[in-house]
């Protein structure tokens, strides 16, 4: 009992509403995964009618992502962490559609209706990607240093870290002021229809669509795209962006780092470099690595894909 004769509460209660981000997004996976076949279905036909539309104008969408890209991006030593099981061919794209739900910006195999694509991640610099590879972003870092292995959140797998130097013949930088203006204007006819407003009033499920520029920025930037996957084995709405740069002919995009506020990325459309002079290299000789894997080209694509 306290002084004041009032029971003391359980010393788990102090930290019931001081939840961590790590511990909400675990409890919002964990109750997303718990959708009924009914509501997981509503989210399916809701997005594939999404794609339906945007199919429709593809060739406006295409358009509008070749006029906001640029030619000729060249830089040397941008860094790429990869996963053991990758360490003799570090350029390999298969990483990032063997592993469920894909990169950033291509599907993985795991997503239920549609064809995967690989896309090679590279970072600005060494601690971006490390941030990127293991979700360690700068709000888990403490007032003592302690990160979220220190913390015990997430151990960190063996990895190999190379630098890389590269060329593209066409980009999208994403970090520019009004880039996602002219892919909006594609897509802001779309509507959502009555069927399925009912059906999700129904259900108490939210649907909703980007009604601007900026929202359509945020949504692609959210840090958390891999619950869509998680949710309704569907492509969150970068992965969808990827998709269409890509059919576009864009090789890469360029954009900025979500865990990482000084960094930047690079995803790579490496299928697309077929008839280019697009190239990525090794920066450094790894002695370990065979000079077959050390420069990724149009001409031994088969060895990365």
């Amino acid at each position: 009992m306290s002084r004041k004769g009032q029971r003391k509460r359980p010393f788990w209660e102090k930290f019931k509403k001081k939840i961590t981000p790590h511990q909400y997004i675990e409890n919002e996976i964990v109750r997303l995964e718990k959708l009924d076949d009914e509501s997981r279905d509503l989210w399916a036909e809701f997005q594939g009618h999404l794609a339906f539309e945007r199919d429709r104008v593809l060739d406006q969408i295409k358009d509008g992502l070749l006029e906001s890209s640029s030619f000729d991006y060249s830089m040397s030593n941008f860094s790429r962490i990869t996963g053991s099981q990758f360490s003799q061919n570090p350029l390999s794209g298969k990483g990032s559609y063997l592993a469920p739900p894909g990169g950033r910006f291509n599907f993985g195999q795991s997503i239920s209706y549609q064809t995967y694509f690989p896309a090679l991640y590279l970072a600005s610099d060494y601690k971006t990607a490390f941030a990127e590879k293991f979700h360690q972003s700068d709000d888990f870092i403490g007032k003592n240093g302690l990160n979220i292995f220190d913390l015990g959140l997430r151990g960190p797998d063996s990895f190999l870290h190379v630098r890389t130097n590269f060329y593209l013949e066409r980009v999208l930088d994403l970090r520019g002021p009004d880039v996602f203006r002219l892919f909006y204007n594609s897509i802001s006819h779309i509507k959502i229809p009555k069927s399925i407003i009912k059906r999700a009033e129904k259900l108490k499920i939210n649907l909703s669509l980007a009604n601007s520029p900026v929202n359509l920025e945020k949504s692609i930037f959210d840090p958390n795209y891999e619950q869509w996957d998680t949710w309704i084995d569907q492509p969150s709405p970068s992965q969808w962006f990827g998709h269409y740069a890509r059919l576009a002919g864009i090789q890469g995009v360029i954009y900025p780092s979500v865990r990482k506020e000084e960094g930047f990325n690079l995803a790579i459309f490496i299928d697309q470099f077929e008839d280019s002079n697009s190239f990525v290299e090794l920066a450094d000789e790894v002695g370990h690595i065979d000079s077959e894997f050390r420069k990724l080209e149009s001409n031994n694509l088969n060895l990365f894909i």
